[in-house]
């Protein structure tokens, strides 16, 4: 006689035993892919490891005739701009001249112990020659005055002269001598110590002029993007030549070094709004926790830096070609993508490589920042190769002195005097240099109550 299983006691305890194995399996099944599944992603933010080794994909590798194309487009962006012979051996990789057979007086006027902590001292201990390393050795460099007629080029640091009238007058130049107008401060800082102060003052007195735009008689930029020897570099992989590559954080994104606040640009307004949807670490005298993490400005470098996968090159003014170390010291020498606030998204693409840089001018709002940086966080392994491929072909040149690189201020100088027209010249137009014009102001604006841009988009 069979028994009836909807009476079986056995038979129910045997099922209901058979579906706990079940669910159990399915259980065990399901956490599997899931820790499958997430060991192949990138780590999300909040997690503070570094980026995994085995998140790097293998980019594409370029070949000679790929990287000859890529350094001639580079060189070819400021093939319109206007620029002396030194300025071509800087901006567009020419051929350098023979240096003269002649021996050149530099002398730096009045202010020369002041320019020699940053220009022979590298804002450290010991003094360098400047002409050690330099293409030309045929100069020699005074800070002493008293016989202004004996020296072949003068220089002038606009930014500590309170008076066109403090200047010699026109019976102590000679002939032949050059006298050359420094500035390393955009229009808005230029004559920061004398408001009184006016550039159309300046007009006629100058032969040559010295700044950090390529159109300077004697070009001093921040810092320089040049081209690699192809071949040294082509075949390590891509994050062997990103400065602390395997370092970055992933919890704290962002980073900015500021000593003040200040600026034309209601920068500190944009940073403020951009904290309210990610964590931005500031440092230096604006930040709050972390005001005292780092060592004295421009003297010894902030090593916490190195750690930021981004890092807010803001300037404090908005001006053509104004990028200073922020830009090539805390951020491309550290292996950071800058947000670049200063300069034009036109001077950018003409100085910078491709896929190397954001510009502000590209968002609507600081929101649209934080979220351009968290999704780059989320897909990291398949962005990284984009925004770093421009250091198969370039290095970062940095050449002002600060945290100790090297200043090559009156290297330049030398080189000028070799290499540029010696044709007699004045600088009867200084709008050019000096003027606000080539700036942008933005104004302040209420962001709580009434959520305005920040900036105009420039195309």
């Amino acid at each position: 006689m069979e028994t009836d299983p909807l009476t079986n006691k056995n038979y129910f305890r045997k099922k209901t035993l058979l579906n706990k194995f079940f669910i159990l399996f399915i259980l065990v099944s399901t956490i599997l892919i899931v820790w499958t599944a997430m060991k192949a992603v990138p780590v999300n933010i909040g997690s503070k490891r570094p980026i995994p080794i085995e998140f790097i994909q293998v980019e594409e590798q370029f070949n000679e005739t790929d990287h000859i194309a890529i350094v001639e487009d580079f060189y070819s962006r400021r093939s319109h701009v206007q620029l002396s012979v030194l300025g071509n051996v800087l901006f567009r990789n020419a051929s350098r001249p023979k240096m003269r057979k002649k021996k050149f007086k530099i002398l730096i006027w009045k202010y020369g112990n002041l320019l020699k902590r940053r220009h022979l001292e590298y804002f450290q201990t010991e003094s360098h020659d400047p002409f050690k390393e330099c293409a030309v050795n045929n100069c020699k460099l005074s800070y002493n005055d008293t016989n202004l007629k004996d020296f072949d080029a003068v220089v002038f640091l606009l930014h500590r002269i309170k008076s066109v009238y403090q200047l010699p007058g026109p019976e102590e130049r000679s002939k032949n001598q050059r006298w050359i107008f420094l500035t390393d401060e955009s229009p808005w800082h230029t004559f920061l110590y004398s408001r009184s102060n006016k550039w159309q003052d300046y007009n006629g007195v100058f032969n040559w002029s010295m700044s950090y735009r390529m159109e300077s008689d004697i070009p001093v930029p921040y810092g320089r993007i040049v081209p690699l020897n192809y071949g040294l570099e082509s075949t390590t992989p891509l994050l062997d030549l990103v400065p602390n590559g395997y370092k970055k954080r992933r919890d704290v994104l962002v980073a900015i070094m500021l000593s003040n606040g200040g600026g034309h640009n209601n920068r500190m307004a944009f940073i403020k709004e951009l904290q309210k949807y990610i964590k931005v670490d500031v440092y230096g005298g604006r930040g709050t926790t972390l005001k005292h993490a780092c060592p004295g400005h421009f003297k010894t470098d902030c090593a916490k830096l190195n750690n930021y996968m981004f890092y807010l090159a803001f300037e404090n003014s908005d001006c053509d070609e104004y990028m200073t170390e922020k830009l090539y010291w805390n951020a491309y020498s550290k292996g950071a993508i800058p947000i670049i606030m200063g300069a034009t998204k036109n001077n950018c693409k003409m100085l910078l490589p491709v896929n190397s840089y954001f510009h502000v001018d590209e968002y609507a709002w600081p929101i649209d920042v934080a979220r351009h940086l968290q999704y780059l966080n989320k897909t990291w392994n398949e962005n990284i190769y984009k925004f770093h491929q421009w250091r198969r072909h370039f290095s970062v040149a940095n050449e002002h002195g600060y945290f100790g690189s090297k200043s090559l201020h009156y290297c330049r100088i030398c080189e000028a005097l070799n290499y540029n027209d010696q044709k007699p010249k004045v600088s009867s137009d200084l709008t050019h240099f000096l003027s606000k014009s080539n700036c942008r102001s933005k104004p302040k604006q209420d962001v709580e109550t009434n959520r305005l841009m920040f900036f105009e988009n420039v195309g």
